[in-house]
């Protein structure tokens, strides 16, 4: 932040009055943008979890179906 001495009466005034404008729209900006993230985060948020639980079962039926794991590779195992 920096600050800038623009004086006295009038015109000083003024400037003042618009920067308080200035920094009351921004802020109003800021609380708009943190509300929609919020909103966004909620909707993303069932989705998330169903891709979790997606993945866990598709480790799990390639697991049960003989595969394994090889350096972030699905294999089959040799002796299945």
């Amino acid at each position: 932040m920096r600050k800038e001495y623009v004086g006295a009466g009038e015109a000083a005034e003024a400037i003042a009055s618009a920067d308080a404008a200035a920094r009351r729209v921004e802020e109003e900006k800021r609380r708009e943008e943190r509300e929609e993230l919020e909103r966004l985060t909620d909707l993303a948020d069932p989705v998330l979890k169903t891709d979790e639980a997606a993945g866990e079962l598709v480790r799990a039926a390639l697991v049960d179906a003989g595969f394994r794991r090889h350096n972030g590779q699905w294999r089959m195992r040799r002796d299945a």
